[in-house]
């Protein structure tokens, strides 16, 4: 899949967890039993992306004092225009979608925490893009045209950073729904946290809007290594829409047992070329109240506060652990490497 810009090298760094101690699962892989030191970006196309691939890194990242950022590059707002209900895209019209959906961002990582922010983390700490939901790829490509009724144009929000879109904040005004606009917002994300771990969708997520947030991070992260080649972040990469045709929602184990693990992504290693391989996963244990009961059960609570979205399909995400792919880019230590870990050991790659 080629990238809109020619990116340097990247490296998928195998079966390493950063400075984490290794253990055994039922299948082989690596099982990170502690988050990584220093600051965090959780990165995603939709509000619900967060908690369902990284609710755990996240309560575990922010209690160990670590610097959080949840960011989010649509409202997840799709359904507000009404030409998407007769093309399929949306059982009904819901006008204000996005609003709903940020106010529910904004509660379900509350209930990460047990039903309020702890000291550390709050509502500043997340961010909204405001880009359009559904249509990220149609912004960065400039085809096809955007629907003629969509009801925004331009970036918006009313929660998070400053109680408005990230545009607005640092540039004080409204970002048009343009490439240079959107990929401006992305640099300027990376540029001003610089975060040492990122968390985001794999490119070999099916969702057009998660690969199309993997490209524009990834350039962004090029960018500012342009500028700053000792910028060095690990990129954790998770799957959320299976990208086998016949299989899309076969993934997560139907099983709504949070003390079960996750099993093998169907076919992952055919339609990720070869990249992607189970045994090579990057497995963050959830705490331990995340694996309770549904009903005292942070994580389950949280998919449960995306009110507009939840089912049992989004249900299936709250398991044992959470699944990621290391990459980094450009020119980063071990850029030629693959580390391998043997059960029990550990390795540090902490930048």
């Amino acid at each position: 899949m080629a990238l809109r810009r020619g990116l340097k090298r990247r490296a998928r760094l195998v079966g390493l967890a950063a400075a984490l101690l290794v253990v055994g699962l039922p299948t082989t892989g690596v099982v990170a039993t502690d988050v990584p030191s220093g600051g965090v970006l959780v990165f995603v196309a939709h509000p619900d992306d967060d908690v369902l691939m990284a609710a755990g890194v996240i309560k575990q990242a922010v209690e160990a004092g670590n610097p959080v950022t949840v960011a989010y590059m649509t409202n997840g707002d799709r359904c507000a225009t009404p030409s998407q209900v007769p093309a399929g895209h949306c059982d009904e019209h819901l006008p204000g979608i996005g609003d709903t959906r940020q106010d529910e961002a904004v509660e379900a990582l509350e209930e990460v925490f047990g039903g309020s922010f702890p000291t550390g983390f709050d509502e500043d700490d997340m961010i909204f893009l405001g880009y359009p939901g559904g249509f990220l790829p149609y912004v960065r490509n400039g085809t096809p045209p955007l629907p003629g009724d969509m009801p925004n144009t331009a970036t918006y929000a009313d929660r998070g950073l400053g109680r408005t879109d990230w545009h607005d904040y640092w540039d004080g005004g409204h970002a048009p729904y343009t490439a240079s606009a959107m990929s401006e917002d992305v640099f300027e994300l990376i540029e001003r946290y610089r975060p040492d771990h990122i968390f985001t969708h794999s490119e070999f997520d099916r969702h057009s809007d998660h690969l199309t947030t993997y490209r524009e991070l990834m350039e962004a992260i090029d960018e500012v290594q342009d500028i700053d080649p000792s910028y060095d972040p690990l990129i954790h990469t998770g799957i959320v829409h299976v990208a086998a045709p016949a299989v899309p929602l076969s993934w997560p184990d139907p099983q709504l047992d949070p003390t079960d693990w996750h099993v093998p992504v169907p076919e992952l290693e055919v339609t990720s070329e070869g990249e992607l391989l189970w045994e090579n996963r990057e497995s963050f244990e959830v705490p331990a109240a995340m694996q309770n009961p549904w009903a005292s059960n942070p994580k389950a609570q949280s998919v449960e506060a995306h009110a507009s979205q939840v089912d049992n399909w989004l249900r299936r995400f709250v398991k044992r652990d959470e699944v990621f792919w290391i990459e980094r880019l450009g020119n980063a230590r071990g850029i030629n490497d693959a580390y391998t870990v043997a059960e029990g050991g550990t390795l540090n790659i902490d930048p």
